[in-house]
């Protein structure tokens, strides 16, 4: 007898986007002939890879004092992410400083934990 298993079914929520991103997203999964959910689930999954990785990285605290010293100073850092090829608006610059106080502030709970 041949067992067949049935995948999970995936949960269903609804999200507000910018039309303007729609448009380009239904561009895309146009163009590579997908459904625009599966092209969505697709840039979600390595998206929250990506950031599950930062926060990682943000426990450390070498890169958390790293990351604090470049966002103290938004033209550093935006000068280093030329140097890099990179355009840093300062409200990006401002949720990097943002992201590295809540990794300070998770590693200072962790330790209190402890």
């Amino acid at each position: 007898m041949i067992e067949v298993t049935m995948p999970e079914p995936k949960d269903k929520f609804s999200i507000s986007m910018d039309p303007e991103l729609v448009q380009r997203l239904d561009a895309i999964a146009e163009a590579r002939d997908e459904a625009r959910s599966t092209l969505i689930e697709r840039i979600v999954r390595h998206g929250v890879a990506d950031e599950e990785k930062f926060l990682s990285d943000m426990e450390s605290p070498v890169n958390r004092v790293i990351a604090q010293l470049l966002t103290e100073s938004p033209k550093i850092t935006m000068a280093l992410a030329r140097l890099v090829g990179e355009q840093l608006t300062e409200e990006e610059v401002g949720k990097l400083r943002v992201e590295a106080e809540r990794g300070k502030a998770r590693q200072k709970k962790k330790r209190g934990s402890k």
